[in-house]
């Protein structure tokens, strides 16, 4: 598992969430890995699904996850990211 701190900014006056580079390919989120969103009960997850809505975008030495939704807003200013091959779990740090 790898785990990593990051701040929430804001984008078109939604809260965002940025995740890239090594921390994501490290754990084996790379460009192209389709997933799902989960929110439930103040933790946010993504979680790996070969037929998922979503997919990890940039490029593959550089794979970027972007989120913006308001639902963010309750994370802010700073978010844990415990990263792992099956699931992105999204805490306030």
């Amino acid at each position: 598992m790898t785990t990593i701190e990051r701040n929430i900014g804001l984008n078109r006056g939604k809260s965002r969430l940025w995740i890239e580079g090594k921390a994501l390919a490290s754990e084996g989120w790379t460009k192209g890995k389709r997933f799902d969103i989960e929110w439930n009960g103040g933790v946010l997850r993504y979680v790996a699904n070969v037929d998922g809505k979503r997919k990890v975008a940039g490029t593959s030495e550089r794979p970027i996850i972007d989120t913006n939704t308001d639902k963010l807003g309750i994370f802010a200013p700073r978010v844990a990211v415990n990263i792992t091959s099956e699931c992105i779990t999204i805490v306030k740090a």
